[in-house]
């Protein structure tokens, strides 16, 4: 069983860019979908994904990339012509 943990720099460096990741937000139900995202810049502040959809800066997100979970804070999101640059800084 996966555990949710909070991100370090140590875990970032197993996201790369252009990897696909789902999101969702934690304020959702459990039933509701993840979105699928691409992350598009990682560094040791943060990390940025594109998504499909507007995530309220503040909001409290659940990432999984390849199975494993991390939890993470909305700082930013973007709009670009086919969807949003979101992003997201540690929780913790």
């Amino acid at each position: 069983m996966n555990s949710i943990s909070q991100p370090s720099s140590a875990g970032r460096q197993g996201l790369a860019v252009g990897d696909f990741a789902k999101v969702k937000a934690q304020d959702l139900s459990p039933a509701s979908p993840s979105s699928v995202a691409q992350i598009v810049e990682c560094s040791a502040k943060g990390v940025m994904l594109r998504v499909q959809r507007y995530l309220a800066v503040g909001t409290v997100v659940e990432l999984d990339v390849a199975g494993e979970f991390s939890v993470w804070k909305v700082f930013c999101c973007v709009p670009t012509r086919s969807s949003f640059h979101v992003g997201l800084e540690s929780a913790g």
